[in-house]
């Protein structure tokens, strides 16, 4: 699954037995894909169902290795509020515009496309 606009679609129907049908109304619309990890938002009461919501994105995903929740950018270095959902760890490489970026996305904060900046 590649399109965003389904994204929802897709983990309710992927989550339909798992989470009660008033949460799956706050699963998020879209994602952020940072290298081979998912960075999703989710609202304070998906917070219990964390864990499953990001099995099923990789289930949806079989070529990513982690799914994290991020909320806020907090700080002067700009660290990420990161959780881990599901997978291995939150170090990934991006290719972005012939460019390779190691990174640590529980670490730092990388906001793609800012091709200009």
């Amino acid at each position: 699954m590649s399109m965003k606009g389904a994204f929802r679609d897709e983990l309710r129907r992927v989550l339909r037995k798992e989470i009660p049908r008033e949460a799956a109304g706050a699963l998020p619309s879209g994602f952020q894909r940072i290298g081979d990890v998912i960075l999703l938002s989710l609202k304070g009461e998906l917070s219990p169902f964390g864990d499953r919501i990001g099995d099923a994105v990789l289930r949806l995903f079989p070529d990513a290795k982690t799914v994290c929740s991020r909320s806020c950018i907090s700080g002067e270095l700009r660290r990420p509020g990161i959780r881990k959902l599901a997978g291995n760890g939150t170090v990934t490489t991006h290719r972005e515009n012939g460019c390779l970026y190691r990174l640590d996305v529980g670490k730092v904060m990388f906001s793609k496309g800012n091709v200009r900046e």
